[in-house]
């Protein structure tokens, strides 16, 4: 029989007065290094003071509403403490959703952010272009496209393929309207593109061609 596991963690913390200001912060969590990664207090560190790991998050706690996360973008011999998630946290902020339209060249508006998810792609013209973020290998990026139709490429002048066809500036892959598209990045030069249909039907494997 297995054992069930029902204790929680208990952190209690410790005051220190911290850098050259010595603000007073309850500190949370040390690296070996013996910077701070995890504090609380009533006043967010001063920028410059030293003792807090880069990537440091920092919780307000000063009971005024506002921003309540801070996050040390700064180093550890001089932070630089900066607003990360205000508030409670929502869908958006662990998945990345984002709204792209499709260009005449798939940039500016028609480049998917290298942190999306879920794109919601809109097309006035089945000839317009979306571009694919920078390769990262493990990278899953879905995106529906409504009654308009797109091409999908890479970045142009790039040897990265979609469905081992290099995709750049001489082919595209013609992404139908109302279909929903999977592309992973399997390498540094490749993504997987898949399709299904508003009815959820696979839709035939979509291979780039020439623009």
């Amino acid at each position: 029989m297995s054992k069930i596991f029902n204790r929680a963690v208990k952190i209690g913390g410790e005051t220190y007065k911290v850098g050259a200001s010595s603000t007073s912060v309850t500190v949370l969590e040390l690296d070996v290094d013996n910077m701070i990664t995890n504090a609380k207090g009533l006043t967010v560190p001063t920028d410059g003071d030293a003792g807090y790991a880069k990537g440091c998050i920092f919780i307000d706690t000063d009971g005024v509403a506002g921003n309540v996360i801070y996050v040390n973008d700064g180093t550890s011999s001089s932070c630089d403490f900066n607003v990360g998630t205000a508030g409670p946290i929502t869908q958006n902020d662990i998945v990345a959703v984002s709204t792209v339209t499709a260009t005449t060249d798939g940039l500016t508006t028609g480049i998917i952010p290298a942190t999306a998810f879920h794109v919601t792609v809109t097309s006035d013209s089945a000839d317009k272009i979306v571009t694919l973020p920078a390769s990262v290998v493990g990278k899953t990026i879905l995106f529906y496209i409504g009654a308009t139709g797109c091409e999908l490429r890479t970045t142009a002048g790039s040897s990265i393929k979609i469905n081992n066809v290099i995709s750049g500036s001489t082919n595209e892959a013609a992404i139908p309207a109302t279909s929903l598209c999977t592309c992973t990045c399997i390498s540094s030069t490749e993504w997987i593109l898949t399709a299904v249909d508003e009815l959820g039907a696979v839709i035939t494997a979509i291979v780039p061609n020439a623009i």
